[in-house]
């Protein structure tokens, strides 16, 4: 066999980016809830309307308290809808790492597909954490009616406490059906337990969809999500409430200094925004 130099491409460790990428989909999981709109502008500015219902305005010689009970030939009630002008700026999420070449070449694992992964794998967790972060933003909030694994099991209540978050966010105008409930690992666990969520059939259900087994209870998907804090579960309508600006998309890059060294980045620009504060829901205590 012919001796092999410093350099060659029988040498390197294998192209793993579309792997990369791949698994960049899966690892999101708050991003789910994000309409995905592209942005030239470091600084992104929109415009958030008023999402309660029209109520007149008082003008003079009408009477009605209402859009209703106008009286023949009588002016129409006035109304109008508003609109508040919003600021916000892209952030940076980056991430590198250094190989030694003789690792690349020599180890009994592949180092550069693992580091590639695992670096993405920060990457996409530090863009899930914002994205949680800007949902819990939300104003329209509640304390769960007791802690969902309280000592005393006749009190604990989730299926109620979610019911109460949808009928919050239907008097508000917005539909949570086929919505997203994101929940820490151990608030899915203390749900799950619950005698009224294991007793009850139509409260929860696993569907197979393309992405694999997907949970729902009160018509809301469950998102089992790292980025979470415990005991607080956040509900948004689907692909209403949240848009992710994006500059630019998860991308990575590997330089190579010959017999040196192996340098992995990996980076996304982009914001996420709460859009519709009506379209989303927080639960604390749970």
């Amino acid at each position: 066999m012919a001796a092999e130099q410093v350099g060659q491409a029988s040498l390197r460790a294998e192209d793993v980016d579309r792997q990369v990428k791949n698994f960049a989909l899966e690892e999101f999981e708050a991003m789910k809830a994000c309409i995905i709109q592209k942005a030239s502008g470091w600084k992104q500015t929109y415009f958030e309307e008023t999402d309660s219902d029209l109520t007149k305005t008082v003008t003079t010689g009408v009477t009605a308290t209402s859009f209703g009970q106008v009286p023949r030939l009588a002016e129409f009630p006035y109304s109008e809808t508003s609109w508040t002008e919003v600021n916000t700026r892209l952030i940076k999420h980056a991430i590198r790492g250094d190989i030694s070449w003789e690792d690349v070449v020599s180890d009994n694992i592949p180092v550069q597909a693992r580091t590639l992964l695992r670096l993405t794998r920060g990457v996409t967790k530090s863009i899930d954490k914002a994205i949680i972060t800007e949902i819990a933003t939300t104003t329209q909030t509640a304390a769960a009616s007791a802690t969902w694994d309280n000592a005393d099991p006749a009190i604990r209540d989730p299926i109620g406490d979610l019911l109460q978050a949808r009928a919050t966010m239907k008097i508000a105008n917005w539909e949570s059906k086929d919505g997203f409930c994101f929940m820490h690992p151990t608030d899915k666990m203390n749900l799950m337990k619950n005698h009224k969520v294991v007793n009850q059939s139509q409260f929860y259900s696993s569907i197979v969809t393309s992405e694999g087994t997907v949970e729902r209870i009160c018509g809301l998907k469950i998102i089992e999500c790292n980025a979470c804090t415990a005991r607080t579960v956040l509900i948004t309508a689907q692909k209403s409430a949240m848009v992710w600006y994006e500059a630019h998309a998860l991308s990575t890059d590997t330089q190579y200094k010959a017999g040196q060294s192996y340098t992995i980045r990996v980076w996304a620009v982009g914001v996420p925004v709460l859009i519709n504060n009506n379209a989303a829901y927080k639960l604390t205590g749970c």
